[in-house]
């Protein structure tokens, strides 16, 4: 019996041993990715303000600037730089508005650190945190379903683009992806065991986390709640009970919100001076009772920068789409976004995981995709519509059903249907190859490719300064040439390493008749879509151009004279 059932195991390693080694050439993958991306992307656009947001929080005990956000990703980013001892008084002292573009500008470039090493150390917060998603997500599909299950749903968000280029960035948006997976493992360990206490203590965490995280982390708190609702009464749980432990999460949640904001806040809120609050930004409040500010001023805080991303919403951003402009967005936009930025053979094979999991009826699998449908609609119906970075729970969400779905075809143990499989694979595989498989501009071969995805979407999808570094290589290379670049606006940091021109200050819709000999025009490929300037001889033009890298046009006096299109 004994000798069976060793005979057992032995059997079940070894037909384990596959998948498991391809869930590490997976994950070492990515791991590889995310890392080369935080050592050489350039600081984008959004990181000038995060990471000094951070320090200056944890050094000065204040929230003076990127109050929009909340602070999670900001805190921990500050945490790991702290060790460099950085020099954030400057910025301080030269940008007296509390301008945060102007004080990162400073921070980074005009008070003795070291940038390089800055960004990165700010950047493996989010690194070690999508890595730790990823294999959670292997983990409990393999738990939950069958170890192939575990690894389709990892390579379907290890081989997506987008979770690998925004997985090394410090921004929020790949920590709102972190937090919504850790919640709804929260929820669903809450719905399988409703009588344990810890469960909530743990989903009330989970809520923190996310509202933490992003704003937008309301949308995924009031969707859990409402499962969690339902899932009683239809399993006839009794109500009264989980609404008592109900608070005891509640009262989790808002303690995580609340502390964070005391940390941040510690010296005012804990010391005797006045501070002032906006509520709910009707009127101006000086609170100073050290109790009140203790309790009170952390949601204050929390509800401004609520009302600032609230009324940015309203106003609208300014927003590019297949060649037109939109002050107020486009409805279809994050399905557009969708098709151009996800690897075709992904997309398939979510379809196909969808419908078997209609077929078996696999509710989990089916609850999850349609959660991350919502989601983009509830974000289709905004009007701040910049870039597939800002739905990227969508990706977490789905990945599920093409786990399954990879799982049920290795089942069938079929020829044909291997075959099928094997296909897709390496679709997806030439797919990223031709595309670079860990760039922010990455699009599908089907949609054009990372060489045309600039006339479809633009802003944070094309460029968002990530690939600046290559400006200072090519002034290297190109000593004798004058450099006159076009880039985003507000980017003026990015490039300051390199002696050039700004094409704005070159004005006229004749400015590439200003070219002489010798002068060399560089612009970013969101000015050659018109998103960031009307330049009509370039946006013309842009198929006599060479390319510098993924984000960079170049142009020579001679092309224009060539074609007579100055």
């Amino acid at each position: 019996m004994e000798k069976s059932l060793a005979t057992l195991k032995a059997s079940n390693k070894g037909k384990h041993f596959l998948p498991r080694l391809l869930a590490i050439i997976i994950f070492a993958w990515s791991a590889y990715w995310l890392l080369w991306n935080a050592l050489t992307f350039s600081i984008v656009s959004d990181e000038t303000v995060y990471i000094p947001a951070g320090v200056r929080m944890l050094l000065r005990g204040d929230m003076v600037i990127n109050n929009e956000h909340p602070p999670l990703n900001k805190i921990l980013s500050g945490v790991f730089v702290l060790p460099l001892k950085p020099n954030i008084d400057t910025a301080i002292n030269e940008a007296p508005d509390n301008n945060q573009w102007k004080m990162g500008t400073i921070f980074f470039h005009e008070s003795g650190n070291p940038t390089k090493l800055i960004v990165f150390l700010g950047r493996l917060p989010t690194v070690i945190l999508t890595l730790t998603m990823l294999y959670s997500v292997f983990r409990w599909m393999t738990c939950r379903w069958h170890i192939w299950a575990g690894v389709g749903s990892l390579a379907a968000l290890a081989l997506n683009p987008n979770i690998i280029a925004h997985g090394a960035l410090t921004t929020n948006d790949i920590h709102l992806v972190v937090a919504v997976w850790f919640l709804f493992i929260a929820t669903y360990n809450l719905a399988q065991e409703p009588q344990k206490l810890t469960r909530y203590v743990w989903w009330g965490s989970a809520c923190g986390l996310v509202l933490l995280a992003k704003f937008s982390g309301f949308f995924f708190v009031a969707l859990s709640m409402v499962s969690l609702f339902v899932f009683l009464v239809v399993k006839k749980e009794k109500i009264l009970p989980f609404v008592l432990r109900f608070f005891l999460s509640l009262f989790v949640c808002l303690f995580l919100v609340w502390l964070s904001y005391v940390l941040i806040e510690h010296r005012a809120l804990l010391g005797k001076r006045t501070v002032d609050a906006s509520l709910f930004q009707v009127r101006m409040v000086q609170i100073s009772n050290p109790v009140i500010k203790t309790l009170v001023v952390p949601f204050l805080r929390y509800a401004e920068g609520y009302n600032v991303v609230y009324h940015h919403n309203i106003g609208g951003h300014r927003s590019y789409l297949n060649g037109e402009f939109s002050d107020f967005g486009f409805r279809q936009f994050f399905v557009y976004a969708i098709y151009y930025k996800t690897p075709t053979a992904l997309l398939v094979l979510l379809a196909g995981g969808l419908f078997l999991a209609i077929r078996k009826r696999q509710g989990v699998i089916l609850l999850m995709s349609f959660f991350a449908v919502l989601y983009v609609f509830c974000a289709s119906l905004g009007r701040i519509h910049i870039g597939i970075r800002h739905i990227l729970p969508f990706y977490l969400l789905t990945a599920p059903a093409i786990g399954y779905l990879a799982w049920k075809m290795i089942a069938t143990r079929k020829i044909m249907v291997y075959s099928l499989l094997a296909l897709f694979s390496i679709w997806l595989i030439v797919d990223l190859a031709c595309n670079s498989p860990n760039r922010i501009s990455y699009f599908s071969q089907l949609s054009g490719g990372w060489k045309n995805g600039y006339k479809y979407l633009s802003d944070s999808n094309t460029d968002w300064g990530q690939e600046a570094y290559l400006l200072a290589e090519y002034a290297k290379e190109h000593p004798d040439s004058r450099l006159i670049i076009g880039y985003i606006v507000g980017a003026d940091s990015l490039y300051r390493s390199v002696a050039h021109v700004k094409l704005s200050e070159m004005a006229g819709d004749d400015v590439c008749s200003k070219l002489e000999d010798g002068d060399v025009l560089i612009v970013s490929v969101n000015i050659a879509n018109s998103h960031f300037g009307r330049y009509p001889c370039i946006s013309h033009n842009t198929h006599i151009a060479e390319r510098l890298g993924h984000t960079f046009l170049l142009f020579y006096p001679q092309d224009f004279k060539a074609n007579n299109s100055v």
